[in-house]
């Protein structure tokens, strides 16, 4: 260890640095909105894309963190991480299928945080563990919450403005909302066929037609 810094003392000037900035940057996110006033004297005043933009990378910039950390510490495992790529590459078309439309739905529902943060991004958690380890519990629950949230989509979508009054922002966040609706129905499908080639490989229908 040279001048007597060995990696681990390291590894703490790195993790200290960032939750300081990582600090900060709440600190000014907070401080901004709580300090935003209600009116300037005609209509209200809303938080703009500038203001998303920021709220997205606090949310990449806690994500990236995290792995680091992991890393870092020796958390996270490569081992199975590897394992786990090697698995999808040699998986059917179905799961493939499915884990590029989760990919492709989280990213959407991530860039919504221009305008919004779309806490329904966890229900996805459901679906990618049953993938991981087939546990039929956690894809009845992600098709109940996944339906459920069809309602609120609904109603988010009759609640939209009309596209020529949209700012920048919301329109950006609108148009990713759509790509993540669409991923959501390809999802479910995905995971149906899924279900459908576990259950013939044991033998038995999934469906008494099917």
């Amino acid at each position: 260890a040279a001048f007597g810094i060995h990696d681990g003392m390291v590894n703490w000037i790195v993790v200290l640095s960032w939750v300081l900035s990582w600090v900060l940057m709440f600190a000014g996110l907070a401080n901004y909105a709580f300090n935003t006033p209600a009116s300037l004297g005609w209509g209200t005043v809303t938080l703009e894309a500038s203001f998303g933009v920021l709220q997205l990378s606090f949310i990449v910039m806690t994500v990236t963190g995290a792995v680091l950390f992991g890393k870092m510490f020796h958390i996270l495992d490569e081992d199975t991480m590897r394992e786990a790529w090697i698995d999808l590459l040699d998986t059917t078309t179905a799961r493939k299928a499915a884990y590029g439309f989760f990919a492709l739905e989280l990213m959407a529902l991530l860039l919504c945080a221009v305008h919004s943060i779309e806490w329904q991004a966890l229900i996805c958690l459901f679906g990618l563990y049953y993938l991981d380890t087939d546990k039929v519990n956690f894809l009845v629950i992600f098709i109940v919450l996944t339906a459920l949230s069809f309602f609120f989509d609904l109603s988010r979508a009759g609640a939209m403005s009309s596209w020529d009054v949209m700012t920048g922002g919301e329109a950006f966040a609108n148009v990713c909302f759509i790509i993540a609706w669409g991923c959501k129905v390809g999802t479910l499908i995905a995971l149906i066929l899924v279900r459908r080639e576990d259950m013939l490989k044991v033998g038995k229908r999934f469906l008494p037609f099917v």
